[in-house]
């Protein structure tokens, strides 16, 4: 029985709303625009051969001074060497941030960890007697310290701009430490 405050539906627009439901949702203003093309992405910058060689060897190079200056940090005997320690770790890991980011942009794949010398090395020290420690760190970390101090004063004279940037800009805060290491073996 029909509500009677309600006008009677007839068979045509019961039709006419199931044909338009069958239909799916109304598109007022016509068909929707297809997406917008992606936006391009800018291919990566490649550097030649000797950036790319900075880029890996320095990345190492930084790896391994910070491995080395985190046991260090801990385990050295004096102050003054513990907080030279920590200063190097806190340098070579930025530094490597810096690099790492420079290496996307440039398509070059640095080094995530330590190779397997440096790795022996950084056991050894670990478990240095405390009473050669404090030396035993500065034999294992000189020689890395002046092969990023050449590595990074090589590459401040690349044709590169961003490889020239960075070398440049690390090149003062290596030479620091490297002095201070220095005069600590003395």
């Amino acid at each position: 029985m029909p509500h009677p405050a309600l006008p009677p539906i007839s068979a045509a627009a019961v039709t006419l709303f199931l044909a338009l439901a069958a239909c799916g949702p109304m598109q007022p203003f016509g068909p929707a625009a297809p997406p917008p093309p992606p936006m391009p992405v800018a291919p990566p910058q490649s550097v030649g051969p000797r950036d790319t060689a900075f880029i890996t060897d320095a990345s190492s190079e930084l790896i391994a001074t910070g491995a080395l200056s985190r046991v260090a940090s801990t385990h050295a005997r004096t102050a003054r060497l513990r907080d030279l320690a920590q200063q190097i770790t806190k340098a070579s890991d930025a530094t490597n941030a810096k690099l790492r980011a420079l290496a996307s942009v440039k398509d070059v794949v640095p080094p995530a960890e330590l190779g397997q010398d440096d790795l022996l090395a950084q056991q050894m020290l670990a478990t240095a007697k405390p009473d050669a420690f404090d030396r035993a760190f500065l034999d294992a970390i000189g020689p890395h310290q002046e092969r990023l101090v050449s590595l990074f004063t090589a590459a401040s004279q690349s044709a590169d701009p961003d490889v020239k940037a960075l070398a440049a800009g690390a090149l003062p805060g290596l030479k620091t430490d490297l002095d201070a290491l220095a005069h600590a073996a003395k």
